[in-house]
């Protein structure tokens, strides 16, 4: 029997399982860390880089992932350098497969209100 273990704080936790982890060896997890934790609350410092990482790993899997998700969804959680990384390594697949009414869209809320360093 293995021990017991203890999940203390908010954030992801991974922990092992019987197969090998598809995304092994990104972020901290381990080779057979296949389960995953989410303790509730809000997205900050390593569940913003976990989120650019597996955004990160395959670029095919950029779009479908913001199409469900949503994109203002994934940059108004993210802050600082974290929504940096994430708009230079999601942005040109995700917006280049988006309609000129889409951008269009996107740019007239981002210029909509107070702009922030993001927005820019």
């Amino acid at each position: 029997m293995q021990p017991e273990e203890v999940f203390e704080g908010r954030g992801v936790h991974y922990f092992p399982g019987r197969v090998r982890s598809p995304l092994a060896g990104v972020g901290a997890r381990g080779e057979y860390e296949s389960n995953r934790l989410a303790l509730d609350g809000p997205t900050l410092d390593d569940d913003e880089t976990m989120v650019v990482e597996l955004l990160s790993t395959n670029l095919e899997h950029i779009a479908p992932v913001l199409d469900s998700v949503g994109w203002r969804a994934v940059w108004e959680d993210l802050h600082g350098e974290e929504c940096g990384e994430f708009v230079k390594a999601a942005g040109p697949t995700f917006w280049a497969k988006e309609t000129y009414a889409r951008k269009r869209d996107e740019v007239a809320w981002l210029a909509g209100g107070v702009t922030g360093e993001a927005a820019e």
